[in-house]
Order: structure tokens, then sequence, then C-alpha cells
């Protein structure tokens, strides 16, 4: 049996909904400066089925050289940020 993964919003998730994408580099910056020093081993991004959405979230990564894993089989809408 596979399970889904249930994300919880709280203040290791951003939810990119609604946000226009000439903002998203700006948005993930931001909570990725906020959040690496975070006591917690992962941090989550949904972006929802935008393959452009995904390829900014992709870009502001790169940046930071951080390890992700994209969604699952049920909902590859979201990013699973590695910190450790």
């Amino acid at each position: 049996m596979v399970q889904s993964t249930s994300l919880t919003m709280d203040k290791y998730t951003l939810d990119l909904h609604g946000i226009r994408h000439r903002d998203v580099g700006r948005l993930v910056d931001s909570f990725l400066g906020e959040m690496l020093t975070a006591e917690t081993t992962h941090l989550y991004i949904i972006t929802g089925f935008s393959s452009e959405m995904q390829d900014l979230v992709k870009e502001t990564l790169s940046d930071y050289n951080l390890e992700y894993e994209i969604g699952d089989y049920y909902n590859p809408g979201y990013f699973k940020i590695n910190l450790m």
C-alpha cells in the first residue's frame, strides 16, 4: 500500500498558490533565508502543477545548492527541501 504525503501548513511551508510568477524568486529566496537556520530537517514549497512555477523554484534552489525532492506519486505539486 502506498501512502500519500500530507502537507500541513506551518511555518516550514511556503504556499505559492496565487503568487505571480515574477514574485516567486524573491519569495522563495526570502523564505529560504529565514529558514536555513530553523530547527527542522525539511522545508516544503507548494507550487501546484505549474511547470513554470516549478522551474522558477528550481532556479532559486540551485542558488542555495540544496537537495530536494519534487512531490510524490499522488501529488507532484510541491518540493521537499532537505536541510540536513
